[in-house]
């Protein structure tokens, strides 16, 4: 889903799914349609209070989850796609202030921040600034709430630019592909024009 595609004049209910699949869009509820919860500035905003969304006709989730998103408030529920809700089932975005970011409901799972494997930035640094979260857990399991928990319930507040969902566990390359080939704007870039990455060949973006 991308949500710079979208405004707040013509205000829609749901968000086309861009994949092949176009049965699966984003179902919105309760956005009010203005720039605290609606679309500002390239971005789905979730005022925290009561904006949720559902992806229809899904029923199992994904094993990877990509999320731009700019959160603005901690201990509240990014993303869930949990049966039950239980902190040992997987999984969960959950904006824990002080765990790392984004592993405290992502049991044996992966976490990446803009492409690279995350085990030691907490929650709490990277709110109010702009990043992509990757999530891989090779499980899959029940209907996928964005903004809330599957209540719905911790609502958040966050600008939200792109959502992507994968039915496979990504690999650490496959992860770096998608980022280059949907997040390009969010690279930098050389004074060549040419992709700038780390000492281990992930890509850099802007944060």
């Amino acid at each position: 889903y991308d949500f710079s595609l979208y405004n707040n004049t013509d205000f829609p209910t749901t968000i086309e799914n861009l994949a092949t699949d176009k049965s699966k869009a984003l179902q919105l509820f309760n956005f009010a349609g203005t720039e605290e919860s609606g679309f500002f500035e390239g971005a789905l905003v979730s005022d925290g209070v009561d904006d949720y969304a559902i992806i229809q006709n899904d029923k199992e989730g994904f094993r990877t989850v990509f999320m731009q998103v700019n959160p603005m408030s901690a201990e509240t529920m990014l993303y869930d796609q949990r049966i039950h809700g239980f902190i040992e089932e997987a999984f969960a975005i959950y904006l824990y202030a002080n765990s790392i970011a984004y592993n405290a409901r992502n049991p044996g799972g992966i976490t990446y921040i803009n492409g690279i494997l995350n085990e030691s930035i907490l929650s709490r640094d990277l709110l109010n600034n702009k990043h992509i979260i990757t999530i891989v857990n090779d499980s899959s399991s029940y209907i996928p709430y964005i903004f809330s928990s599957n209540t719905p319930s911790l609502f958040t507040k966050a600008k939200t630019f792109k959502f992507l969902g994968f039915k496979e566990a990504l690999t650490a390359e496959q992860v770096q592909e998608v980022i280059k080939q949907y997040f390009s704007e969010s690279q930098l870039l050389d004074s060549q024009g040419y992709e700038l990455t780390d000492s281990e060949g992930n890509y850099l973006t802007v944060s």
